[in-house]
């Protein structure tokens, strides 16, 4: 049988991995969905650099949507990224009080 810590970290492990796959997903879909958007005025590589820039937050704002469409699609990638972020700290967070309470409660 595998010990509590085994345990819980493999849950963590299976949270982080979901967080990630979401991630790239979104990831994914914002370049190639600001590409498709802006028609052509933006290449592939400027757009997988302002996904990046976009969804790490940074917004230097040197490439920015130019049409009613972009802007709308980057707001939603943009609140999706917010919420894969509170879930990876809650997934965290949830673990880590877990196996806090476990080893509290002894068991």
């Amino acid at each position: 049988m595998r010990s509590p810590r085994i345990a819980y970290a493999a849950l963590l492990i299976r949270r982080i991995w979901k967080f990630l796959a979401g991630y790239v997903s979104v990831y994914l879909v914002a370049v190639f969905g600001f590409w498709y958007l802006e028609d052509g005025r933006v290449d592939l590589l400027n757009s997988f650099y302002w996904a990046m820039v976009t969804i790490a937050t940074v917004g230097y704002g040197d490439i920015v949507p130019t049409n009613s469409g972009a802007k709308i699609f980057t707001i939603g990638i943009i609140a999706s990224t917010v919420f894969l972020s509170a879930y990876l700290i809650l997934a965290i967070l949830t673990v880590v009080t877990e196996e806090s309470q476990a080893r509290a409660l002894g068991s």
